[in-house]
């Protein structure tokens, strides 16, 4: 028998990989002076699309993979599937949250889906990943729950607006700040009618 239809269901939460290997060149390929600003330049951009993900819903996390001395960054999330209503869907959805032609390549993770550790252990990579979000303040059994906690109701608003901004991070931006003055304007109009 076959996991291939359980892989294609949705799970409540879904968890994910997120790595950019244009980035990673620059920081392995820098001198070992130029490694410390490669790094800083990296996760810069790493921080945008966190922050970014986090907007849309997401739980995520920025951490390092690899070996000391040649580890480089990588965004480690989860999310209610709520903008799909299949797995093909919301791989498809997700491959779209990230902006286009930067580099940024998302890894969907399975239930089953296993992965080496640090130590070379053999390890769950979904537990890995919850590892990782938990952070040390909770348990890892309570990120799905925080995750639950997470979703926005208006996600499938903010993901059209998200495209229509081209998947330009900074114009998404500019049109939610539009959006927001137009709301507000309109608020007080309403508000001064008799």
């Amino acid at each position: 028998m076959t996991d291939e239809p359980r892989a294609r269901m949705l799970e409540p939460v879904e968890y994910f990989k997120i790595k950019n290997s244009q980035l990673d060149r620059s920081i392995r390929n820098a001198g070992f002076y130029e490694r410390a600003s490669a790094l800083e330049a990296a996760f810069d951009e790493y921080f945008k699309l966190e922050n970014f993900l986090s907007e849309m819903g997401c739980t995520v996390t920025i951490d390092r993979e690899g070996e000391l001395g040649n580890s480089v960054p990588r965004i480690y999330g989860g999310m209610v599937p709520a903008i799909a209503a299949s797995r093909d869907d919301w791989l498809f959805s997700m491959e779209q949250l990230l902006p286009v032609d930067q580099g940024w390549e998302f890894e969907a993770v399975l239930s089953n889906q296993v992965e080496r550790a640090a130590d070379g252990r053999i390890v769950n990579a979904r537990e890995a990943i919850k590892a990782k979000l938990a952070s040390g303040s909770m348990h890892p059994t309570q990120v799905d729950a925080l995750v639950h906690e997470n979703h926005l109701p208006d996600l499938n608003a903010r993901f059209r607006r998200w495209l229509s901004a081209g998947r330009s991070i900074d114009l998404y931006h500019r049109l939610g700040r539009r959006s927001e003055r137009r709301q507000g304007s309109e608020r007080s109009n309403g508000s001064c009618k008799i």
